[in-house]
């Protein structure tokens, strides 16, 4: 007599899925399966076991860097998040805030060669606050992931126009997005267009900052900023319609 002895196991990390096929839908939930041994049967449990011991060296290496107070914690959320509790007191501002977290997230890249993120929520003054301030956590990382993929430290508080994008209705999206390219997208853009685009918000629409940047004549990003002109409709050296197209790229990812 044969007895199969082992385990199947739902995978968390991984969403269910509808499959569609000859006009049926079936609920597809990820799994893993291992031997009653602990064998890995399958090719994703190794994977999940190695996300399991770089999240144990994450909280050993931030263990080591903090000195923990009374009452902070840290907690392996999932095979991809940490949790940090951290008690602050009075004297501590937003910036020895963000520069803890940008000192984090250089040590887990020194140390133990993980590429982190970090995102901060408002305090909580009360205890039945903390779900809430873990939910504005999980959300700068979201909002961090759409509109500023370079920032390693998001503070929840300080994610603006950002934070504001992501609250809107897709439809009221949709239109401001009509309204500003009519028939053309952001997607449209060729990677020249898009990084000129981008470094004259970042040197706030200064024409001479931009070009020493991209290394080009000021001329030429005059010439190229009427060519964006006459392909949106929108001058960029007007405050008005740069304001309008960033909003419209910002909208853009926020519906992809």
């Amino acid at each position: 007599v044969f007895e199969a002895r082992g385990y199947t196991m739902w995978d968390v990390t991984s969403p269910a899925f509808l499959y569609d096929s000859g006009g049926t839908r079936t609920l597809c939930i990820p799994t893993a399966f291992c031997a009653y041994t602990g064998e890995a049967l399958d090719e994703k449990t190794p994977l999940l076991r190695a996300m399991e011991a770089v999240s144990r060296e994450a909280v050993r290496v931030l263990r080591q860097m903090f000195v923990l107070r009374s009452g902070d914690q840290f907690f392996i959320l999932d095979e991809k998040r940490i949790v940090l509790m951290k008690s602050i007191s009075d004297k501590e501002t937003e910036e020895n805030l963000v520069s803890d977290a940008h000192t984090m997230v250089d040590m887990l890249s020194m140390e133990a060669m993980i590429s982190a993120r970090v995102g901060i929520s408002q305090p909580a003054e009360v205890l039945g606050d903390l779900p809430e301030a873990f939910q504005n956590a999980v959300l700068s990382l979201r909002i961090g992931n759409m509109f500023y993929s370079s920032e390693p430290v998001l503070l929840y508080s300080r994610l603006g126009i950002g934070r504001l994008i992501h609250d809107l209705p897709e439809a009221s999206c949709r239109m401001f997005m009509r309204e500003v390219f009519g028939d053309i997208s952001p997607d449209d853009f060729d990677e020249e267009t898009t990084s000129i685009i981008n470094a004259f918000f970042e040197n706030n629409l200064n024409i001479s900052e931009t070009a020493r940047q991209l290394y080009v004549h000021r001329n030429t990003l005059v010439y190229r900023l009427e060519k964006l002109h006459q392909l949106t409709g929108l001058d960029l050296r007007v405050f008005d319609e740069a304001m309008a197209l960033k909003l419209a790229m910002m909208i853009a990812e926020r519906i992809k």
